[in-house]
């Protein structure tokens, strides 16, 4: 079985707004994965600091178009101003 090579396209410490982005990918033929912290997920659910980390992950070949999907949804003012006001800590990972 071959490796796939993943790249984090988006990182947040907001499940909702992650989910989200993660079912827009989806529903345009981008295989993604979430990523968290299990003990901030499952065992202690937090949402701020270190455990509520989020990445989304997709593979590298697709990772251009699921950014640029991304930024097309969260430049939407409407969707800018009543989900990214949730979490100010939301980020694009464009370094890896």
């Amino acid at each position: 079985m071959s490796k796939i090579e993943l790249k984090s396209v988006f990182h947040s410490n907001n499940l909702v707004l992650t989910e989200l982005l993660m079912n827009i990918l989806k529903e345009n033929q981008i295989p993604c994965y979430l990523s968290q912290e299990a003990v901030g997920k499952e065992i202690y659910p937090v949402t701020i600091g270190k455990l509520a980390e989020i990445d989304l992950f997709v593979p590298v070949g697709v990772a251009k178009s699921a950014e640029e999907i991304i930024q097309a949804y969260l430049s939407d003012s409407s969707q800018e101003n009543s989900l990214l006001s949730l979490d100010h800590n939301s980020y694009f990972d464009l370094d890896q």
